[in-house]
């Protein structure tokens, strides 16, 4: 079966991480789609595909998916590649995808490299289930109320992280959970590729003058030992001049806990 727009996974670092689908399908479409022409090109040189590459960034997505479809139309083969990996997983794809399948195109994947999944089988750590966080909001609050939420979540919790921002980061987890277990994986398949495994705080050790690599973080599940002091937490959020209903609302949501008895503790402030 012949499809309208082939999405491809491509190798994370090592460029012999590729599948025989994968380059027969690059080298048979007329057009490939990808973030960053530059680095794709790479690829497709050391493969000798000449199918011609055409930018597709994440902010333009939107704007360029009627011309895309202009193409297919025309009856040309399309591919989506993304920098590393696999497409749409913190990478542009999405709105093209679903754009094309609601009305009525058909798109299919070639499977292959992830990030996502091989830092979870390189971080040794129980992983019959996991939550992908992606790359994390800049606003601080956000941040912190994401990494929240990963407490009492029987599995792992995975985040992207760019290395400029990763001893925040972990600062920001050591405050939320002290003691952690994580891995921080970087530089997977490559020369330099490094696997750290161990306590938050011995990870910003290991990182606080580290400033190069892509980067994923494994977080191990995490439980609270103790009772939340909900009615401090209540009462950090209202001095902040967030109102008494959200403030509750957040604090049950963040700590999972029940809505009704934190609305109760909510009352004596």
């Amino acid at each position: 079966m012949e499809y309208d727009l082939y999405v491809v996974a491509v190798p994370i670092g090592n460029l012999k991480d590729i599948t025989i689908r994968a380059i027969e399908v690059l080298k048979e479409v007329d057009y490939i789609l990808t973030e960053d022409t530059r680095e794709s090109f790479k690829l497709l040189k050391e493969y000798g595909i000449d199918s011609k590459l055409i930018s597709y960034e994440k902010f333009s997505e939107e704007k360029k998916k009627e011309d895309i479809r202009e193409l297919i139309d025309k009856g040309f083969k399309i591919a989506l590649i993304t920098d590393r990996g696999s497409p749409v997983i913190s990478d542009p794809g999405y709105i093209l995808i679903n754009y094309l399948l609601e009305n009525s195109y058909k798109v299919t994947s070639i499977p292959g490299p992830s990030a996502l999944v091989n830092a979870v089988i390189l971080s040794g750590l129980k992983s019959d289930r996991f939550e992908f966080l992606g790359f994390l909001p800049r606003e601080k609050g956000k941040r912190e109320s994401l990494i929240k939420k990963t407490i009492n979540y029987d599995g792992l919790s995975i985040i992207y992280e760019s290395p400029k921002r990763l001893v925040n980061t972990l600062e920001e987890i050591k405050e939320i959970c002290p003691g952690r277990n994580l891995a921080v994986v970087r530089e997977m398949t490559k020369m330099y590729e490094e696997i750290f495994r161990g306590q938050v705080e011995e990870a910003i050790e290991k990182f606080k003058n580290f400033s190069k690599g892509e980067i994923v973080i494994v977080l191990d599940s995490y439980f609270l030992e103790k009772k939340v002091d909900v009615e401090k937490e209540l009462r950090e959020l209202i001095e902040l001049g967030i109102s008494k209903k959200d403030a509750v609302k957040k604090v049950s949501e963040d700590f999972d806990l029940n809505k009704n008895d934190v609305y109760k503790i909510s009352l004596s402030l």
